[in-house]
C-alpha cells in the first residue's frame, strides 16, 4: 500500500476545521493536523503578498490522492488552491495500517 501526505493552506482557523471535518466524514483522510498562524508569502497578482494562514496536513493512502485534491478544491475559499500531495516513503506498520482501516 502507498501513502500520502497531502497539505493546503485556509485562511482561517475555521475554515480549516470545516474542511478537515468534511474531509475526515467523507472518509478521504485519516487524520489532519491543523497548524495555526503560518505567515506565507507569496506572488499574486503581480505583486507579493504576505497573509497569516492555516497549514493543514492531510493523511492518506495515495490512491485517494486525486480524490482529496479534487474535494478541497471544490470546498475551499481560495480561487487558486494550494494542495501538494507528498509520498510517504517509510512510517510505523501500525500507523501505517490504522490509516488504512480508517479510510473508505
Amino acid at each position: 500500500m502507498a501513502y500520502s501526505i497531502l497539505m493546503t493552506t485556509c485562511s482561517s482557523k475555521k475554515e480549516a476545521q470545516g474542511l478537515l471535518t468534511l474531509l475526515l466524514e467523507n472518509r478521504l483522510i485519516a487524520c489532519g493536523n491543523l497548524i495555526p498562524s503560518v505567515e506565507s508569502h507569496y506572488w499574486w497578482q503581480g505583486k507579493i503578498e504576505i497573509s497569516n494562514e492555516v497549514l493543514i496536513l492531510l493523511k492518506t493512502e495515495s490512491r485517494l490522492s486525486d480524490d482529496v485534491i479534487k474535494f478541497i478544491k471544490e470546498n475551499h475559499s481560495y480561487e487558486v488552491t494550494e494542495v501538494l500531495s507528498l509520498p510517504i516513503e517509510k512510517g510505523n506498520d501500525a500507523y501505517l495500517q490504522w490509516i488504512s482501516d480508517s479510510l473508505k
